[in-house]
């Protein structure tokens, strides 16, 4: 699926940055990559490591980046927060794909303003919670019912796990700003406040943490395709199962979803645990949408506006994808 001109990584020094990178190198060895941050020296060692990559000093702050218009670039990558929509506006300008993985639920408006001006190039917006692997394990859950009523997601954050100060500010840049959680009740949209915001989350082994509402798009994907009622999405600040039994922190994200299959209502829950951690897992999901949003758009041309899973991917074929990069898929 390679694009003509190197595919700009914008963000690619921070710890998922460079999770993305060498997840998408071992992907696709042959697609030459722009290595994009501030902080050079290390974009040089990054680019020597990969292979086939150049490092390119980059601004969010400026217009383009900061990139000058005779470098050429085939698609953008987004890792690094973008207030301006600088390389938005830089892929719509070179008509190219853009995916941007780390905009909140509550700042897309902007991203769907500029796009609906614009219309020139395919938008991917994937800042899902590790970049879809919720959504996915979510929505390969859900094609065991016929119908689904409600539908939970938990995430255990483990304090010990490697998230890079990035992962930190984008947290609590979003808590901050908005002081509840988005989520669905009884088919309506709800903010929820006070003690609503807490809720129990049950672990891969056995243990029940409380967790914290949080808006995220993955809420809003579930709820257009599902159709389910009631959607919430948690995070809980415990050890993950993984470290409890390997003394290791792991990515951990649970479903829990009750519906109805033949006629029998019932609730299941399945569970992915990602032994790398959330910045790897975060990582390697960017660079399998970058590489299925690469190959849609040189397949239709159309400049579309995705999210993950109207990129066409079966969940299992997803969830495979991660098995085979180290992931454990864990029925409760």
């Amino acid at each position: 699926m390679n694009t003509k001109h190197p595919i700009l990584f914008a963000g690619a020094t921070g710890v998922v940055g460079q999770q993305a990178i060498e997840w998408f190198r071992t992907i696709n060895p042959e697609q030459a990559i722009y290595i994009g941050g501030r902080n050079m020296a290390l974009a040089d060692e990054l680019a020597l490591k990969v292979g086939n990559a150049s490092s390119l000093a980059i601004d969010v702050e400026r217009p383009n980046l900061g990139i000058d218009d005779r470098i050429e670039i085939g698609a953008v990558l987004m890792l690094a927060p973008d207030s301006g929509m600088h390389g938005l506006r830089l892929a719509q300008n070179r008509k190219i794909p853009y995916i941007n993985v780390v905009t909140g639920m509550v700042e897309i408006g902007a991203e769907l303003a500029e796009y609906a001006l614009t219309n020139s190039g395919p938008v991917l917006l994937a800042s899902h919670w590790a970049a879809g692997a919720a959504t996915f394990l979510a929505l390969h859950l859900a094609e065991q019912f016929d119908s689904v009523s409600t539908l939970n997601i938990g995430v255990v954050l483990d304090p010990e796990d490697t998230y890079g100060p990035a992962a930190f500010e984008d947290m609590e840049r979003l808590q901050s700003g908005v002081p509840s959680a988005f989520s669905y009740e009884n088919g309506k949209r709800k903010w929820l406040i006070e003690d609503a915001i807490h809720h129990k989350i049950s672990t891969i082994d056995g243990r029940e943490v409380i967790g914290t509402s949080f808006a995220s798009l993955d809420t809003v994907s579930l709820r257009a395709v599902t159709g389910a009622k009631n959607i919430r999405f948690d995070i809980a600040s415990e050890a993950s199962s993984f470290r409890n039994t390997q003394d290791k922190a792991a990515a951990e994200i649970i479903v829990s979803i009750t519906g109805s299959h033949a006629g029998v209502e019932r609730t299941r829950k399945l569970a992915i645990e990602f032994p790398k951690g959330q910045s790897a897992l975060t990582g390697l999901c960017s660079s399998l949408l970058l590489n299925e949003f690469i190959k849609k758009w040189q397949s239709d041309n159309q400049a579309t506006l995705y999210t993950p899973e109207s990129l066409g991917i079966k969940p299992a074929e997803f969830l495979g994808l991660l098995v085979d990069f180290g992931a454990r898929i864990v029925k409760l």
